[in-house]
């Protein structure tokens, strides 16, 4: 569903297994050598200790207690269910990951003998001591082309969780609008802004989405304006200080 988006090739005869990608797990992007020609994202191997297992106790442990509500309607997508029906309920254990990792196609330097590329999506609250959510391009439109069928979202929890005997790998995402029409024309970059519900931007708004809406990685770079930065404010708080941001490289 990625190709018309320009991060897929046509489905083909190679394959790899999971095990394959990423050896080390503090690896970030790598090639893909095995001649995988299919992009792809699947949640880490193993699943995080130390977090309720049931979604709404879930929920208020990592302070989006939406997060139940948002999977239900999720679900309710997924199942297919008229508009009119109840939302249905979900009995099972909830696993969460710290990390995905995404295989697309990039023809670089660096990137496979096929052109393809993996990278290690993080979404956990400590990554050498600081907390670490990605940024992640996501589908909403297959019809149309590049960037204007895709939206920037910030990951803020990876998790699984199984209904009627299929298991669901899911994201909540913190949605990002495009700013404008088109891209910035001193730059070439598109520009997004986190999206919230109210003015105040106290409703973020959030979505739970498969992760096979998700397409890769994302890196935004933050629009600096014309005033000096504080000297307290660290990189990795860029992302909560900032209102608009550069997409690079899409």
């Amino acid at each position: 569903m990625l190709v018309n988006a320009g991060f897929a090739l046509p489905s083909g005869p190679y394959h790899t297994s999971q095990s394959d990608l990423f050896d080390a797990e503090n690896e970030d992007v790598g090639p893909v050598d095995s001649g995988q020609a299919q992009a792809d994202v699947k949640l880490a191997r193993t699943r995080e200790s130390g977090y309720p297992r049931f979604i709404a106790e879930l929920g208020e442990h990592v302070g989006h207690p939406a997060l139940e509500d948002l999977t239900l309607q999720f679900l309710h997508e997924q199942l297919n269910l008229s508009d009119d029906s109840d939302l249905p309920h979900i009995t099972s254990k909830i696993n969460v990951y710290h990390s995905a990792i995404a295989v697309f196609f990039a023809p670089s330097d660096r990137a496979g003998i096929r052109g393809m590329q993996q990278e290690r999506i993080r979404c956990t609250p400590s990554w050498y001591s600081i907390e670490r959510r990605d940024c992640v391009l996501a589908t909403i439109d297959e019809d149309k082309p590049g960037f204007r069928g895709l939206s920037a979202a910030r990951a803020l929890l990876l998790f699984s969780f199984r209904h009627e005997k299929k298991t669901y790998p899911c994201a909540l995402l913190h949605w990002f609008n495009m700013y404008g029409q088109r891209r910035d024309p001193k730059t070439g970059l598109w520009q997004v802004q986190p999206a919230f519900h109210d003015q105040a931007q106290q409703n973020p708004c959030l979505a739970v989405v498969h992760l096979d809406t998700l397409a890769r990685g994302v890196h935004l770079i933050p629009v600096y304006g014309s005033q000096r930065l504080p000297v307290e404010l660290k990189y990795y708080q860029s992302l909560d200080v900032f209102k608009l941001f550069y997409v690079n490289n899409v």
